[in-house]
């Protein structure tokens, strides 16, 4: 993390600034490089057709890196998805499979504004490399526009560009993938989504040199529940759960993490989904309360005190588990409503 992000600070030659317009020449120079860098670059044509289009969009935001001499170095670009940039975007095939899979379910905007944006390119002077001060700088100024929260989405055309990319906390997109600019190694799109994460989670991990934090989903948390239920009396094992990438316990630091801390936190969403259900769904609930949260209390002493055979209470508990699951996953303005 801190060779990708601070490998100019030792000589503090570079610095980052809003492009200028006499700055596009340059900007497309650079990218023929970075063209002619990939081998197996299938159509330049496009992506030369791309750029020039991107630079001609007004809402695109674009950076350039400059020497103390004032020369240029490089640039990136990012530009916010709306019903307008996304015709732009999608002409480009490989930005095509990112956001066609992205946004399989619907762009959901109000007019003409989202909270979603696609950065496009970071090219260096050691293009395709992004090792450098150069794209340090670049990078640097990418990750002050991705601070302002929303949904950011990337493609990472090598190796070397997703690992970087899943250093910053970005996580690949399922089946956003095309072989655009190599058929040897494929392209792939990825996601960093801070409505989800939190920005303060992110920003922080991001200051101290470490990879930041991955939000459980859903699925992910109902089968760490699944794990750890069982030994909900085990300090050692609960203190050292997976339950921390949950959203209720993002904000929570390493240092605090206890299992008295889980058990209160799980306690108190349990009993607040009880009070914001129906019948069916909060006897699930009592049924994961009994089994799993009581002491002293097995499956067949919760499966007596609810009235029901064991087969009723395990399929209770699988019920109540993911209903569990979703709460300790929902937003916080979502937990704190209901």
């Amino acid at each position: 993390m801190q060779a990708l992000l601070f490998d100019d600070e030792r000589t503090g030659t570079v610095r980052v600034e809003t492009a200028r317009p006499t700055d596009h020449s340059a900007i497309c120079a650079a990218w023929e490089g970075w063209l002619g860098a990939m081998a197996s670059a299938t159509d330049r044509l496009v992506d030369r057709s791309f750029l020039h289009r991107l630079l001609r969009y007004p809402d695109t935001s674009l950076s350039v890196a400059r020497d103390r001499q004032d020369r240029f170095l490089g640039f990136a670009a990012a530009v916010p998805v709306s019903p307008t940039a996304l015709p732009m975007l999608v002409e480009h095939p490989a930005l095509a499979a990112v956001l066609g899979t992205f946004l399989s379910t619907g762009l959901r905007t109000r007019g003409e504004s989202t909270n979603i944006v696609c950065h496009t390119h970071v090219v260096g002077t050691g293009a395709p490399s992004l090792q450098g001060p150069t794209t340090a700088a670049l990078l640097r100024s990418a990750v002050e526009v991705m601070a302002a929260g929303g949904v950011h989405v990337a493609y990472g055309p090598l190796p070397e560009h997703q690992a970087a990319l899943e250093l910053l906390g970005f996580e690949p997109i399922s089946g956003a993938t095309t072989d655009w600019w190599s058929t040897t190694q494929p392209t792939q799109g990825y996601v960093l989504d801070l409505t989800r994460t939190g920005v303060e989670p992110w920003t922080e991990a991001l200051a101290a040199g470490c990879r930041p934090p991955k939000r459980l989903h859903v699925a992910e948390v109902e089968e760490e529940l699944h794990r750890i239920l069982p030994h909900w009396q085990d300090d050692a094992k609960l203190g050292q759960c997976g339950l921390w990438g949950a959203a209720l316990f993002m904000d929570v630091a390493p240092e605090d993490r206890r299992a008295g801390y889980v058990r209160e936190a799980v306690a108190s969403i349990l009993g607040r989904a009880s009070a914001d259900c129906n019948q069916e769904e909060r006897f699930a609930l009592r049924a994961v309360e009994l089994a799993y949260l009581t002491p002293r209390v097995n499956h067949e002493a919760a499966a007596v005190r609810l009235a029901v055979s064991r087969a009723t209470l395990y399929r209770l508990l699988k019920r109540g588990v993911r209903l569990l699951a979703e709460a300790l996953t929902a937003p916080e303005d979502l937990r704190a409503t209901g």
